[in-house]
């Protein structure tokens, strides 16, 4: 599964792009920050992959560049719809979130029909699970803004976040006995 999420830059924006303390961080549609986008193994919910890239880089840019190489499905939200194509030329089965097609001019926007419909609920149960890395990394990491300035270093602290995550997720899986995991102690 593959998501995005906004995290705010250390600093605030500059009017002169000279007078910025933190060059790296761009404005997206969210504010002044970067993108962290996370590939998250379906069935564990541990990070796989992390790839931090400035607020304005749109979430399917980075699609191809966050993928492992083994993935044999990838779930996503409406935001990479374009890319299916792509998957698919990678032998990927893509489950990317069904989004109603606009209509014409001063006509409305046709709704789902009941089989995408169907097919998001599916779906949505399933890429929910990315959502709780997020929120994990928000609530109990405490981390809405970064600490430091600069691509490189806001990459390292992501990178540690998710490590943190990972052990911390590791450790759940290993005490509730989950099959798959396997403790070496």
């Amino acid at each position: 599964m593959v998501d995005a999420t906004f995290i705010k830059a250390n600093s605030k924006q500059r009017k002169k792009p000279e007078d910025q303390s933190d060059p790296d961080a761009t404005y997206g549609y969210k504010g002044f920050g970067y993108s962290a986008t996370v590939n998250v193994d379906a069935k564990s919910k541990l990070i796989r992959k992390v790839v931090v890239t400035g607020a304005n880089v749109h979430d399917s840019q980075i699609l191809l560049p966050v993928l492992v190489g083994d993935e044999q499905t990838v779930g996503a939200d409406s935001g990479y719809v374009g890319k299916e194509k792509d998957l698919k030329a990678l032998g990927i089965q893509p489950r990317i979130i069904k989004r109603r097609v606009r209509g014409k001019q001063h006509e409305p926007t046709p709704e789902l029909t009941a089989s995408q419909k169907r097919f998001n609920g599916l779906l949505s149960k399933v890429r929910a699970r990315v959502e709780h890395v997020f929120a994990g990394w928000k609530t109990v990491f405490k981390k809405v803004r970064v600490s430091c300035r600069g691509l490189v270093r806001v990459s390292a602290e992501i990178l540690g976040l998710a490590f943190g995550y990972n052990c911390r997720r590791y450790g759940f899986l290993v005490r509730g006995g989950v099959e798959g995991v396997v403790c070496g102690v």
